[in-house]
């Protein structure tokens, strides 16, 4: 035991006395978390820009621009169509919006007639064409209620639809509304604590990749021949290594938690569902670590297939970016790299209010891939001097 512990401390001290571990440890994920978080802040805090053009003038019109100004993703500019024209030809608005004379005509008969155009940038491009079908949607459904209203009543199909969509007194009628979705639980990370949580994870692993190296390193300066001379098992050296590793990157992963909660705020959420999904993920990342030295012969050749590992992996399973808004098939392909399962137990215990009850299926998915790339890298370990 003695033997074990002895190796632990020589790997934490060898690493923790090095300047640049340091600085990937805990410089970098947290810079890189204030520049984005300063930078770009909060997706759902920013509105896009976009010009609406009406040449109709019409109180169905108008009553669809009134709906859209209230949507949360955009912010709704009038002008004239050659102003709006210009200012999207420039890039000053994200996108432009015509409601063409006939527009109020169009409805009635129900015909879709506006044009949307924005440039191949603009991501929220799809959001926004499913907001104006809803409103068109409602428009014509109102505008069908008019109609059928008129003819069990004295009223004019004008004066009834504007009591629809401008109706005097809103408080007689209530209407609570509730999204259905196959996942009740839909909340997202915030921008800024996915920030914090994607790069914690990802300098977590380069920090992992270079503990790891330490036993090709070993080979190349001799230490491992003189390891496997001393009075010391196969497995307490490969428990030594191991347990070093993992407390590694828990003092880098805890002390990343409390800097990024003093400096951000960030909630990191249930203290007990945490401490079981770091550890998972650190066994997860570990085992990766051992898996790649075991491929590679020198800690260079480790170095370059490492960081092009991590960097492909990260940006495959949500650390840059929620997977929600990549295609399909990457969502698909995403499913077989860890990060994907980590950044769904963090949302699930930081943005939901999740407990350990909640993450033992990401938990398990994770050990999953600890035992595999465990025991691929284990078995690659050669113990002759």
């Amino acid at each position: 035991m003695l033997q074990v512990v002895a190796l632990i401390w020589l790997e934490i001290k060898k690493l923790l006395r090095t300047p640049s571990s340091l600085v990937i440890m805990f410089v970098m994920p947290l810079l890189f978390t204030f520049i984005f978080g300063s930078f770009f802040g909060d997706v759902e805090n920013r509105k896009t820009q976009i010009t609406v053009v009406d040449q109709d003038q019409t109180m169905l019109s108008k009553a669809f621009i009134k709906r859209l100004s209230q949507d949360p993703i955009i912010e709704i500019k009038q002008a004239s169509r050659s102003v709006g024209e210009e200012d999207l030809k420039e890039k000053k608005t994200a996108g432009l919006i015509l409601i063409p004379e006939g527009f109020a005509e169009k409805i009635t008969t129900g015909s879709s007639p506006v044009i949307f155009r924005h440039g191949p940038e603009l991501t929220i491009a799809v959001s926004i064409r499913q907001t104006l079908d809803n409103t068109i949607s409602q428009l014509m459904m109102k505008v069908k209620a008019a109609n059928l209203w008129s003819v069990y009543s004295d009223g004019k199909k004008e004066e009834l639809l504007k009591q629809l969509i401008e109706p005097r007194n809103e408080s007689v009628v209530s209407v609570q509304s509730e999204q259905l979705s196959a996942n009740p639980k839909t909340k997202q990370l915030s921008q800024l604590s996915q920030q914090a949580v994607g790069f914690s994870i990802m300098f977590l692993m380069f920090m992992i990749l270079t503990a790891t190296g330490a036993i090709l390193q070993a080979r190349q300066i001799g230490v491992w021949s003189r390891l496997m001379l001393a009075p010391v098992t196969r497995l307490q050296i490969l428990l030594g290594y191991l347990f070093a590793f993992f407390l590694m990157g828990w003092l880098q992963f805890s002390i990343l938690m409390v800097l990024s909660s003093v400096l951000f705020g960030i909630e990191w959420g249930d203290l007990l569902g945490m401490i079981v999904l770091v550890s998972a993920v650190l066994l997860a990342v570990i085992g990766l670590g051992l898996l790649l030295a075991g491929i590679v012969k020198t800690v260079e050749q480790q170095s370059a297939i490492g960081t092009l590992v991590i960097v492909s992996t990260c940006m495959l399973g949500g650390i840059f970016w929620p997977l929600e808004v990549v295609p399909e098939l990457m969502q698909k392909v995403a499913q077989f790299v860890p990060q994907t399962w980590a950044m769904k137990g963090f949302t699930e215990l930081m943005a939901r209010g999740g407990t350990l009850g909640d993450i033992w299926e990401y938990v398990l998915i994770l050990l999953g891939f600890a035992v595999v790339f465990l025991g691929i890298g284990i078995s690659r370990i050669r113990f002759e001097a």
